[in-house]
């Protein structure tokens, strides 16, 4: 996914204008990562979801908080990652989830932080599971 992610930045790159394209797209997923995270701060996607009453509607309300502020995270890094390749123009800096992760590793506490953000994508996951069954339509 990494070697995709940097080939596909790589060839954004050196097309004409492609240093404001492939800027664009970083700051696109960095809006979205952030738009993710104060989703599921401020629990917006209960809009969506009806939520049961009781210890399951506190359980799938939790899970979409945890789930979202860790989609939120993983996007605002992709994102970040994008913007540095653009501004360094150095493609290999570009990379997908794989990157954020690898990212993440680096810092210091990073196994720890890579795991709360793997813990968060399973809630995301059970989390969706929910909505499709408790979904508004």
């Amino acid at each position: 996914a990494d070697e995709a992610a940097q080939a596909t930045s790589r060839g954004v790159l050196s097309i004409p204008g492609g240093v404001f394209l492939l800027g664009a797209v970083g700051l696109g997923v960095l809006i979205a990562g952030i738009a993710f995270f104060v989703m599921g701060v401020r629990r917006s996607f209960r809009t969506k979801v009806e939520i049961p009453s009781g210890g399951l509607g506190r359980g799938i309300e939790a899970l979409g908080v945890v789930g979202f502020v860790a989609k939120g995270v993983a996007l605002a890094i992709i994102g970040v990652l994008l913007l540095i390749a653009t501004v360094r123009l150095d493609p290999d800096t570009a990379g997908g989830l794989d990157g954020a992760i690898d990212v993440l590793l680096a810092l210091p506490f990073g196994p720890i932080l890579a795991g709360i953000v793997g813990v968060g994508f399973l809630a995301y996951g059970v989390f969706c599971g929910f909505r499709a069954r408790y979904a508004k339509l």
